[in-house]
This record gives structure tokens, sequence and C-alpha cells, in this order.
């Protein structure tokens, strides 16, 4: 596993139970078209709330299958660019 894929990884893990830990965090996390200007983080916070956990284990698992690959072939500074520009996106 490359070194981002890891980060990436953990962060996803440790958020989704911080979500479940600590009540209304999900929803302060959460990405609100109409509330974006009051709430700008939201842009890049939402990538990292999962509805559940299998939804947490299938993107992580495809973090884990594509991410790994695309880090060594691309390199980090662009892998990590890319997951969260496509997030943002």
């Amino acid at each position: 596993m490359t070194p981002w894929v890891a980060r990436l990884l953990f962060l996803n893990v440790v958020m989704y139970v911080l979500t479940l830990a600590v009540p209304g965090l999900g929803d302060a996390l959460m990405f609100v078209p109409a509330l974006v200007l009051s709430r700008p983080w939201t842009l890049v916070t939402y990538m990292f709330l999962h509805g559940g956990i299998g939804h947490l284990l299938f993107n992580m698992l495809a973090l884990w299958m594509f991410g790994t690959e695309l880090e060594r072939t691309w390199g980090t500074r662009f892998f990590v660019r890319y997951y969260f520009v496509t997030g943002i996106g």
C-alpha cells in the first residue's frame, strides 16, 4: 500500500467512527448546495462521510485497489490532487 492511500484509508475510517461517536458531526460536515457559501469546508469534508459500514468498506476497497496503483503510476502529488479534484467535482 502506498503512503497516501494508507493516510486516506485511515482518515476515512477515523471520520466514520467520529461521526458515529459525535452527534451532529455528520450534519455539520455534510455538503448542502444551498449552504455552500456559509459552509465552504463541506466541499471537502463530505468526501470523508459514509452512509454506513458497507458504504465505507466498499469505498475503501476501491481506494485500496485502484488508488495504490494510481499513486505508484502517477506519483503522490498528482494522485492526491486527483483525489481531491474529483471528490470536489
